[in-house]
């Protein structure tokens, strides 16, 4: 969305806007299932900011200006980067060669 925006293509911008707005839409859909183990007070968080973006989005679609892109790349920033954060860290496996990467080795390629 930033890079439609710099470029200020009207076609691009709401090609990117669009895009954005059926991943809210998915985020919505998935808060709103039955079987959703999101925590009921970060639902609603979410569905409420879910709300605003349909809401700044229909307001973008009707009458198009860069500049109101700002707000959506915030938001989409902002929560890419508290995910981002939130997740676990990739567990580094042993270098080969080593006892650790031996005893690994030995514990998974066991034959039953």
């Amino acid at each position: 969305m930033k890079a439609a925006q710099e470029t200020n293509d009207l076609e691009a911008m709401l090609t990117a806007v669009r895009l954005n707005w059926q991943l809210w839409t998915i985020i919505q859909s998935e808060l709103l299932s039955p079987d959703c183990p999101v925590p009921a007070d970060i639902r609603q968080n979410v569905l409420s900011l879910a709300n605003f973006i349909d809401k700044h989005t229909v307001g973008f679609i009707g009458a198009p200006e860069a500049k109101k892109l700002n707000v959506l790349i915030s938001i989409d920033r902002e929560l890419a980067g508290g995910l981002y954060a939130a997740a676990p860290a990739p567990v580094a496996e042993p270098a080969r060669g080593t006892a650790e990467a031996d005893m690994v080795r030995q514990t998974t390629n066991t034959s039953a």
